[in-house]
């Protein structure tokens, strides 16, 4: 069947037949607003876009683009030069390796490196159409990884189903789906390059994230070279750049929307072959003044307008077209700060106490606590037990003690060095806390003679009584939890190695696991007797990596996370999580993931407007 052609009744989108513009038009031929300049305040015309080209009288149509947002704007590195042995090469700021192009003359040899991501200069179809694209390329894979541990399962015997084996690839499946839940494409992070050829400024930007600059042309700013790039092939994206600030940044200049080029060519548009497409003044030129920042979902802000009110002023405009409104998030939406709030209460200062010697006991325990000297320390300890009267005062030198080499650092993992324990103040921790289990436990696991407590009905006795168990359960409490992170280390210690992201297992030292392994069963019965519930995630995770169960603490840790909001509190627990997770995925071989969370992490830098 022969397809009729037809050609779409364009005359009927700018009816200039009747606003009487083409009879003006005939009249007066050269009152088509040549010689003049229109400002287009909006989202930014297209440089590409068909009739946006030449005026009538075959001057650029466009005298400049200028994105007042900010959004585009990439702070360019301190100069660098290439090493000599690589006289073409540089490490990117995205951590690529950057080859240059020999065809680039840059007589200082000095180069500025800089690095944007895509998403924060596109327009939301193009984030739209590309996440799609590349969340597919990336499902492929993750489909690939399943597909290699299903083949591995499937070659166990059929009577090897309830092997610690099996079990593992049940919990790599599982894993593998928790990540799945935290996938977010961030899209393609661009490098640029600036340098100054002797003339101008020129900038170089890597859109295919290779790394290869070989076969790219370096760019100047459009105002004075009329030089437009495409940042994106398959969507259209086309862009152009300036440069501020003597070459410090670097201005990548995109339309958020179409607006912009939808008034532009009704104000302005020049089609020499389609004079029915031609716009009310084909003659005048434009100033692409982009104010709808890609950031906050191309809507405008203040310093935006700011910005273009100025770009009126300089370029001397004839013609200010603004017709630009959104839908606006309330004002006042957002998080109110705790301005005034009070601290929290001290705690009651100690009684008044008339003896000198209790006086001198306490500071001297508080010695214990301070001094940075061991002999020093020991030697306190020594004379203070020895000169104890009480139980009671014997058990607050020893808490001194454990409070004074107990130095691990809660939120960092055994077998970090940020954790701040050494091997001897670990065995250290170890034996002062089973003196103090041992000291306290008979307290401890008195019960009062009553079934039931109540506080406004007991006698000073009874509550007395009660607090003694209650001090003496959260002794126990806080020594088993020193011991278990003393006893990690000690395992941990003598297991592995760090390196970068790296969790390297040395030997199976069965001493140290089992030692480890009684200090957390410990404090997991305790736990259990006591009621207290306290959640051990360091400890338990020690234990699984020790064990080389690395999918199964990979998914105690999505568990906790989901279970765990992000506060103040906990921020130093969930980055030392976030750093074990990445160490497990690195250390079960899954390539693609390692790679997605290290670009991720050079996003954290670009992500401060998302909730702007």
């Amino acid at each position: 069947m022969e397809m009729q052609s037809f050609n779409y009744p364009a005359s009927g989108l700018l009816q200039k037949e009747v606003t009487q513009v083409a009879e003006f038009l005939n009249k007066n031929p050269t009152f088509d607003g040549r010689d003049t300049v229109i400002a287009v305040i909006d989202t930014g015309i297209d440089p590409a876009a068909m009739g946006m080209q030449k005026t009538s009288t075959g001057k650029p149509k466009v005298i400049d683009f200028i994105d007042c947002t900010g959004a585009g704007d990439v702070e360019m590195g301190p100069a660098q030069k290439c090493p000599e042995d690589k006289p073409l090469e540089l490490v990117g700021a995205s951590g690529r390796t950057l080859k240059l192009n020999s065809n680039w003359k840059n007589p200082s040899g000095d180069w500025h490196l800089g690095s944007k991501p895509l998403y924060s200069i596109a327009p939301k179809e193009v984030i739209r159409a590309l996440s799609k694209e590349r969340t597919e390329v990336h499902n492929k894979k993750q489909e690939l990884i399943k597909i290699d541990i299903q083949r591995k399962q499937q070659q166990l015997k059929d009577d090897d189903e309830d092997s610690d084996e099996t079990s593992d690839y049940k919990e790599q499946f599982k894993a593998l789906d928790k990540l799945d839940g935290i996938y977010n494409d961030h899209g393609p992070l661009l490098d640029c390059v600036v340098f100054h050829d002797g003339k101008q400024w020129l900038a170089a930007i890597d859109t295919e994230e290779s790394g290869d600059f070989t076969q790219v042309a370096a760019m100047g700013a459009y105002k004075s070279t009329g030089d437009i790039g495409m940042l994106c092939k398959r969507h259209l994206l086309y862009f152009t750049i300036n440069f501020y600030d003597n070459g410090k940044i670097l201005s990548i200049v995109t339309p958020s929307d179409t607006h912009s080029t939808h008034v532009s060519g009704i104000a302005a548009a020049f089609y020499p072959e389609e004079p029915a497409n031609i716009g009310i003044a084909p003659g005048a030129q434009l100033l692409s003044l982009s104010i709808g920042d890609q950031r906050v979902n191309a809507m405008e802000t203040g310093i935006a307008h700011m910005r273009a009110v100025n770009a009126v002023i300089e370029y001397n405009v004839d013609l200010a077209n603004m017709s630009f409104g959104e839908p606006s998030s309330v004002s006042n939406a957002g998080v109110e700060d705790n301005v005034g709030a009070t601290d929290d209460t001290k705690e009651s200062e100690e009684k008044e106490t008339n003896s000198m010697e209790k006086a001198m006991r306490d500071l001297q325990i508080s010695w214990i606590k301070s001094t940075e000297s061991i002999n020093v320390r020991d030697k306190l300890v020594s004379d203070l037990t020895a000169s104890s009267k009480t139980e009671e005062d014997k058990m607050d030198v020893l808490i001194a003690h454990l409070e004074s080499v107990d130095t691990y650092n809660r939120a960092a993992f055994p077998w970090t060095s940020k954790c701040g324990m050494t091997t001897e103040r670990a065995i250290k921790v170890v034996e002062i806390a089973d003196q103090i289990v041992e000291k306290t436990q008979a307290t401890a696991l008195t019960e009062p003679l009553y079934a039931s407590y109540n506080e406004k009905k007991a006698t000073d006795k009874e509550k007395e009584a009660k607090k003694k168990v209650d001090d003496a359960k959260e002794q126990i409490t806080n020594a088993l939890k020193s011991k278990c992170y003393a006893a990690a280390f000690l395992a941990a210690n003598n297991m592995f190695t760090e390196k970068e992201k790296e969790i390297d297992v040395k030997t199976d030292d069965t001493d140290f696991k089992e030692k480890y392994k009684q200090a957390l069963d410990q404090l997991v019965a305790w736990e259990d007797y006591n009621g207290s519930g306290m959640e051990n995630m360091v400890l338990s995770l020690t234990l699984l990596v020790l064990e080389k169960k690395y999918a199964k603490a990979l998914n105690k840790i999505f568990s906790h996370v989901e279970d765990t909001p992000l506060l103040v509190s906990n921020v130093k627990e969930h980055s030392a999580m976030s750093d074990l997770r990445d160490k497990l995925i690195k250390k079960l071989g899954w390539a693609l993931w390692t790679d997605y969370l290290e670009a991720a992490a050079k996003f954290e830098i670009f992500e401060d407007y998302e909730n702007f």
